[in-house]
């Protein structure tokens, strides 16, 4: 019986040890400018903002944190569609709104081994306490290399 025992523990630490590896390496999965442009909006859905601060360069996820936590006592008028998405993002994962996109369509309008601009189209329905909103959305996202991952510096919405 300790020899069954003792293989299966073995059994479940090797395959621990795949999952590991398996995770690592998707992580590390070079993702194209247009799937960033794409998981980026699609994170808000879940409240991802996690997911979001990894798309975007590094000194900017880190002023973005630093806005969320004091957003409240802010004016965020005045912020940036990156740090307004980013907190979108912050009140769907907090319950306080909710955010589905439909019928989202990405296309790479510009690209070179640095940088590219990405133009993303989609419906969203948003919702916040009784407020519904439908809008249709279409943003043109300039993204970087940085190291070896593509980043996002830059989110213009295109003239209706």
């Amino acid at each position: 019986m300790k020899k069954v025992l003792c293989i299966a523990i073995a059994a479940l630490f090797i395959f621990g040890l795949y999952c590991n590896a398996m995770a690592k390496e998707a992580a590390e999965e070079e993702y194209g400018p247009d799937q960033v442009a794409e998981l980026f909006y699609t994170s808000m859905e879940t409240g991802d903002v996690e997911t979001m601060l990894t798309l975007l360069p590094e000194a900017k996820a880190e002023k973005i944190s630093k806005f969320i936590e004091t957003a409240k006592d802010q004016d965020i008028s005045k912020a940036d569609n990156i740090t307004l998405c980013c907190f979108t993002t912050c009140l769907v994962k907090a319950g306080e709104a909710k955010c589905a996109l439909k019928d989202i369509k990405t296309t790479v309008i510009e690209s070179t081994d640095t940088s590219a601009k990405v133009e993303i189209t989609f419906t969203a329905d948003t919702e916040m306490g009784d407020q519904k909103a439908t809008e249709n959305v279409d943003d043109t996202v300039t993204l970087i290399k940085e190291g070896d991952k593509w980043v996002i510096k830059e989110v213009k919405e295109n003239s209706k």
